[in-house]
C-alpha cells in the first residue's frame, strides 16, 4: 500500500519551489510578491530538493502543507508528516518551535524531523544556549516522539545537545543534500598545473574583505564566486541603479557596504547566483573548476555533487558538524591565517576518508528513511542524476549587466583611489572589532 506523506513545507514560497528552471528576468518581482523583496539563502534548496528527490518513489505519495491545513485534516488524509528543517534549535526560531509543538500535539500520526540541528557559533557555548531554550526544545522533542515519530540529526554537535536534554535515541545520519547522487558518489582530486587552477569560491560577504580571499582572485583570475543571497539586488532588481548610480560617491558607499572585492566581482561578471539547483550543478559539471572553497556549506556540497573537491571554511557549528560528519576537509580561521595561497591548501587536500566512509553514511541515512517507512530504497534515478535538457548549465542572465559594466569601468579607471578607500574601511572594521 502506498503511504501518504505530508511534507511540512509550504512550496508556494520561491525559496522552496521544486526543481525550477528559473526565469531571472522576473526573479526580483517574485521575491517582492512572496518575500517582501528579501532574498532567501538558495543553499536551503539544495537540502530541500535533496530529500524530495530521494523519497520520490512508488512507495509513497506526498503533498506539501498549505497555510490553512488543520490538524484534523492532516490526521485524516495522511499516514505521516515529514518535516525537513535546519536550525530549529536556536533562540531565533524559539517562537516557531513553540508553535510547532502546539500544532504537533494535535496530531495522531508520526512526525519525522529530518536533518535538524542547532544554531551555535562554537560548541563550547552549548550550555549557554541550553539555558535559554531548554524548556521549549525539550517539549518540542518530546512532542515529536509522542507522535510515534523520529529525529534524524545532521551531526554530532546536535547529538550532544539532545543527550544533554535527556533524549538519547535520536539518529545521526547527516543532511539529505548529499545523498541524491546515490551510494557511489566519490570525489577525485585533479592533477592540474598551477597555471590552470580555477577555484569556485563561496562564503560570507565579510570574508571578501580579508587578504586571503582577495589574493585568490588576484592570483587565479579565472576563479569565480557563487553568491547565495548577498548581491541579488545588484544582479536582478530592475530599478536598483539610476543615472546617479555611477558616481564616485556611490561607489564609495558600495565599497563601505560590501567591500571592493565583492563590488569588483559582481561588476566584472565574476559573481554568479543560481536560484535553480539542477542548473547550478550542471554549470559546475560543464566547467573545469579545480577546487571549491568557502564558508557556505551547501555551496561546497553543490560542488561535491558536481565532482569538484571542496574545503569548508568553518564559521559556525552548523558548517562544522555537517562537514565533520561526512569527512569533508575543513579549515578554521586560525589555520587560514597561516596560509598565503589557496594552491597550497589544494595541494594538501585529501578526499580519502570522504570516499571511504561515504557509502556507510548513505546506508545510515537510507536505513533511517526505511525505519520511518518513507522509502523502500532511496531514489537514485532522479533529476540530479539525470539532469533534463532544459537545465543546460548556462550562466544565469544578469538583468543589470549594463549598469554593472559602467561601474566596472569606473572601478578600473580609479583603481588606486578605490583601493585606498577600501583599505581605510577595512582598517576601520578592524578597529571596531
Amino acid at each position: 500500500m502506498v503511504r501518504r506523506i505530508l511534507i511540512y513545507v509550504d512550496v508556494n514560497e520561491i525559496e522552496y519551489g521544486l526543481f525550477d528552471n528559473t526565469d531571472y528576468s522576473t526573479l526580483y518581482k517574485q521575491l517582492v510578491d512572496e518575500r517582501n523583496g528579501n532574498c532567501p539563502n538558495w543553499g536551503n534548496k539544495v537540502w530541500f530538493e535533496g530529500i524530495v528527490s530521494e523519497i520520490t518513489t512508488p512507495h509513497i505519495s506526498y503533498e506539501f502543507k498549505t497555510k490553512d491545513m488543520t490538524a484534523a485534516e492532516i490526521n485524516e488524509k495522511y499516514d505521516g508528516v515529514l518535516m525537513p528543517c535546519a536550525n530549529i534549535f536556536s533562540v531565533e526560531f524559539m517562537k516557531d518551535m513553540v508553535e510547532l509543538t502546539t500544532f504537533f500535539k494535535q496530531l495522531s500520526i508520526p512526525v519525522y524531523v529530518i536533518s535538524c540541528g542547532l544554531q551555535l557559533d562554537k560548541p563550547e557555548n552549548m550550555d549557554t544556549l541550553i539555558t535559554r531554550i531548554r524548556k521549549e526544545s525539550a517539549e518540542f522533542i518530546d512532542t515529536v516522539y509522542k507522535t510515534g515519530g523520529e529525529f534524524c540529526l545532521r551531526g554530532y554537535v546536535t547529538k550532544e545537545f539532545f543527550d544533554k536534554l535527556g533524549f538519547h535515541d535520536a539518529v545521526v545520519a547527516g543532511c539529505p543534500s548529499l545523498f541524491q547522487m546515490g551510494r557511489n558518489l566519490a570525489v577525485t582530486k585533479q592533477n592540474v598545473d598551477r597555471s590552470k587552477f580555477k577555484a569556485v569560491i563561496n562564503s560570507q560577504n565579510y570574508h571578501l574583505n580579508t587578504r586571503f580571499y582577495h589574493d585568490i582572485f588576484h592570483n587565479y583570475p579565472d576563479s569565480i564566486y557563487i553568491d547565495q543571497d548577498h548581491y541579488y539586488r545588484y544582479l536582478y532588481q530592475p530599478d536598483y541603479f539610476d543615472n546617479s548610480s555611477y558616481s564616485t560617491k556611490e561607489n564609495i558607499m558600495r565599497i563601505k557596504d560590501k567591500g571592493l572585492l565583492g563590488l569588483k566581482l559582481v561588476a566584472n561578471n565574476k559573481l554568479l547566483m543560481f536560484a535553480d539547483i539542477p542548473n547550478w550543478i550542471k554549470f559546475l559539471k560543464l566547467n573545469p573548476y579545480t577546487f571549491s572553497f568557502g564558508a557556505r556549506i551547501h555551496g561546497n556540497i553543490t560542488s561535491i555533487l558536481s565532482g569538484i573537491p571542496a574545503m569548508v571554511h568553518i564559521c559556525d557549528c552548523r558548517t562544522q558538524e555537517i562537514a565533520e560528519y561526512y569527512n569533508i576537509p575543513t579549515i578554521t580561521d586560525a589555520a587560514l591565517k597561516k596560509e598565503k595561497d589557496i594552491w597550497n591548501i589544494y595541494e594538501k587536500l585529501d578526499y580519502t576518508e570522504f570516499n571511504k566512509t561515504y557509502p556507510a553514511k548513505f546506508d545510515a541515512f537510507e536505513n533511517f528513511l526505511k525505519k520511518c517507512d518513507l522509502v523502500e530504497n532511496i531514489n537514485q534515478d532522479n533529476i540530479f542524476v539525470n539532469l533534463p535538457s532544459n537545465h543546460e548549465g548556462t550562466l544565469p542572465t544578469i538583468e543589470n549587466s549594463e549598469s554593472l559594466s559602467k561601474i566596472a569601468s569606473d572601478l578600473d579607471k580609479k583603481s588606486t583611489f578605490y583601493t585606498l578607500v577600501d583599505s581605510s574601511f577595512n582598517l576601520y572594521r578592524k578597529i571596531l572589532k
